[in-house]
């Protein structure tokens, strides 16, 4: 019963979610963070494929690499990536993403983390986008399979626009954000997981300027060191850069080696 009752939100957030339109920013860290993680150093490296509708048709194939220091009480990850992208018959490489976190443990269910994140894309007219963020987390397992994790976290975010021929130029902004993301799994120890990712980032005194993202995913456990996922992604901007629509939709698949 339980199964089927998650099972029914995993496959509602992707029918309801399911509109077309491009471009927004928040990047998913939670699949990455809530993974079995061992003890000490370790490496997963990803390659994907993501295919985005909306302004244009766009296609990005990356390559990232995660590595991550895990003791009993804190974690360490550090998330580095690289695209190359298509759009309307143009290829780009100028898009990137760097990911630094610390989680400290202060309970069973109690945690604290922050975060520091570089990115950058070209299709978004996005020239260089920096994030700092610090918060508390909770999370909890209900049931032996399932995992719920809640945070929120004050967010610093510095945005810096390339200029486009064909468009208006787009001023330089410093935001102030609340970060709120909730996180839903269901592990099957045979053959893998299904995942569900909610993020809500309203600008502080202005909740109307906000960003959200919604991610459902099944990752299929091939053997103990290589995963297969497919992702459906769903992204809100309210105030994307000059000539940016406000709503991005994207179909990701995934191969990922854990070292």
């Amino acid at each position: 019963m339980r199964f089927v009752l998650f099972f029914a939100l995993f496959v509602s957030s992707i029918t309801f979610l399911s509109i077309d339109s491009a471009q927004a920013q928040i990047v998913n860290m939670q699949s990455a963070l809530n993974g079995d993680i061992s003890d000490g150093a370790g490496i997963i490296a990803e390659a994907r494929q993501e295919q985005k509708s909306g302004n244009n048709d766009t296609e990005r194939l990356t390559g990232q690499a995660t590595l991550t220091y895990k003791r009993p009480n804190d974690l360490w990850l550090l998330t580095m990536r690289r695209e190359y992208s298509s759009e309307s018959g143009q290829s780009s490489s100028d898009s990137r993403f760097y990911h630094l976190r610390y989680r400290y443990k202060l309970s069973e269910n109690w945690g604290w983390e922050a975060y520091a994140q570089e990115d950058a894309d070209r299709f978004r007219r996005s020239k260089s986008r920096t994030v700092f963020g610090t918060g508390p987390r909770y999370q909890f397992s209900p049931i032996g399979s399932l995992d719920l994790a809640l945070s929120a976290a004050y967010m610093h975010e510095d945005e810096r626009f390339s200029d486009r021929d064909d468009e208006l130029s787009q001023a330089d902004r410093i935001t102030k954000r609340i970060s709120n993301v909730f996180y839903i799994s269901y592990k099957f120890e045979e053959w893998g997981t299904l995942a569900n990712v909610t993020y809500y980032q309203p600008e502080i005194g202005y909740s109307r300027n906000h960003r959200t993202l919604n991610e459902a995913s099944i990752a299929l456990k091939i053997n103990q060191y290589v995963s297969y996922k497919f992702t459906h992604s769903y992204a809100y901007n309210h105030r994307p850069a000059e000539g940016i629509q406000t709503t991005d939709k994207a179909f990701i698949q995934s191969l990922s080696l854990k070292i």
